[in-house]
């Protein structure tokens, strides 16, 4: 689970209650053979990705050519 509550494009709580445990709503997106864990967020309600890593990383780099692959309208 990401370290925020809402999401900072829509506002949209993350956060509830299930069984007596606290959740979130915000999807993981996890590549095989890319990195071995989270690589980016994506809000459930607006769609907005938000990354994970800083950008000038190997990992944004890496995050970025899979987010260029599977948005292809994303590509400047």
């Amino acid at each position: 689970m990401s370290d925020d509550q809402a999401c900072r494009s829509c506002g949209a709580s993350f956060i509830y209650q299930a069984g007596g445990r606290v959740c979130s709503r915000e999807i993981a997106i996890i590549e095989t053979g890319v990195y071995d864990g989270v690589l980016y967020w994506q809000c459930p309600f607006c769609k907005i990705i938000r990354h994970r890593w800083k950008l000038g990383t190997e990992l944004r780099t890496l995050a970025d050519a899979v987010l260029r692959t599977h948005f292809p309208h994303l590509a400047a």
